[in-house]
């Protein structure tokens, strides 16, 4: 997968909470995945580069 493009790594994530609301926050210094829950955002990483958060996530 190329991570200098998180739409495969999104799309993984939204299959894996289907239903639900995926956000990502990309920035230079790196990007934070975001899930939306009755109680608001729950971060499912923090702001870190893109290869770490897919590794992270699993999503690779």
């Amino acid at each position: 997968m190329d991570v200098g493009d998180p739409t495969a790594a999104l799309r993984r994530l939204a299959r894996r909470h289907a239903g639900l609301v995926v956000a990502a926050r990309l920035e230079r210094k790196g990007c934070q995945f975001w899930l939306a829950g009755s109680t608001g955002p729950r971060a499912l990483t923090p702001p870190v580069p893109l290869t770490t958060a897919v590794s992270t996530l699993r999503l690779d």
